[in-house]
């Protein structure tokens, strides 16, 4: 394991974007990966275009720079590219901007809309670069790869989009989770004498309200048999309403929490999306019943679902939430189950994703 407060003396850019359209998990992970560095004596710069209100607050917080740059210029052709807000190449342009003075030794990119194009435009300034991804739908020109979802065919899937420097870190070994969950491994449990504290999280967004139909359902279905917990980010649509519900009907809260890793830690079960919160559900063997709530969260949940530490209840739609009562259903009646999914989940998971990133990044020459 890294030990804190070595010195790096590198310079990191990291390129993001969060907004209700993007969702919060590729900040987040950016920042997990970006307190690992800083931990180390690294100096940071977040670099975005879209950011959810409180976070530029939170990154200044917790020692790293921003910068908030404009849009401009066509959208390319990528699937995303309505994510940027514009050009690629205008993009990349006033990120150069902002690199005044010496080359940087890092830029870290995760964005669903910029490619190997803007890659390449950016590495005049930078010794590396560090692509964070998913898709594998468009093509890098980076130093290292990062991929921390599960997919059988998970080398095949980059072969022909990587250039021939990259090296690939992918699966969930490269998980990249905060410190808590690490020291909440510590305290992780197979699951295995049944449901009696259910938590509830769809990310920070959930725009559809997913968390307030799963609410509904399942006091519908189940009249107070478990406990409720319920978590939502400070963005979430419908924030008062999901905070009035709880207190009427006596179940546990929580808005924009820093307790994400005990209160997995204490639940039975969970009810969430398919995104970056999957992995940190596996890293203390919570069992969890998963809705994707966006595209990219279908592949994530079938790997998962595969491995055996998780059960899918298919896309957020209208009847989304009757399929999680019944899945919920057959959990509470069956203890070797849930001991089965929870055990596949721990085995997935280590926690240590980030220390191996950052090993990686050091390695490179």
């Amino acid at each position: 394991m890294l030990s804190p407060g070595a010195d790096l003396q590198v310079k990191v850019v990291v390129r993001t974007d969060a907004s209700a359209q993007i969702g919060t998990g590729h900040f987040a992970r950016c920042l997990t990966l970006a307190n690992a560095l800083r931990a180390r004596g690294a100096e940071t710069t977040f670099v975005a275009r879209h950011l959810a209100a409180g976070f530029g607050d939170r990154l200044k917080a917790e020692g790293h720079r921003l910068h908030l740059i404009e849009g401009g210029g066509h959208p390319d052709e990528l699937a995303h590219s309505s994510w940027l807000g514009g050009a690629q190449t205008f993009d990349a342009e006033q990120t150069l901007r902002l690199l005044t003075g010496a080359v940087v030794d890092w830029i870290v990119v995760d964005h669903y809309a910029l490619d190997a194009r803007w890659e390449r435009q950016v590495r005049s300034r930078a010794s590396r670069l560090l692509a964070i991804d998913d898709l594998a739908d468009r093509a890098h020109d980076v130093d290292l790869l990062v991929d921390q979802n599960f997919y059988p065919d998970s080398g095949e899937r980059y072969a022909a989009l990587l250039s021939a420097r990259c090296r690939p870190l992918l699966g969930p070994r490269f998980a990249m989770l905060r410190p808590e969950f690490l020291q909440a491994r510590a305290l992780a449990r197979v699951r295995c004498s049944g449901v009696r504290k259910v938590l509830i999280f769809f990310g920070g967004v959930d725009v559809t309200d997913a968390t307030g139909r799963v609410i509904d359902a399942l006091d519908s279905a189940f009249h107070k048999a478990f406990a409720l917990v319920v978590v939502i980010g400070g963005a979430h649509p419908r924030r008062e309403d999901i905070v009035r519900k709880c207190a009427e009907r006596d179940h546990e809260c929580h808005v924009q929490t820093d307790r994400m890793a005990e209160l997995m830690v204490e639940a039975d079960l969970s009810i969430g999306a398919s995104g970056s919160a999957t992995w940190e559900r596996c890293a203390v063997g919570l069992p969890a019943i998963m809705l994707s709530l966006a595209q990219n969260q279908r592949a994530i949940a079938q790997g998962v679902v595969e491995q055996g530490a998780a059960l899918y209840a298919g896309e957020d739609d209208a009847a989304a939430a009757v399929r999680v009562v019944s899945l919920v259903e057959g959990l509470i009646k069956d203890n070797e189950k849930l001991a089965a999914i929870s055990t596949a989940a721990l085995s997935l998971v280590d926690a240590r994703g980030t220390d191996r990133v950052v090993n990686a990044m050091l390695s490179v020459s």
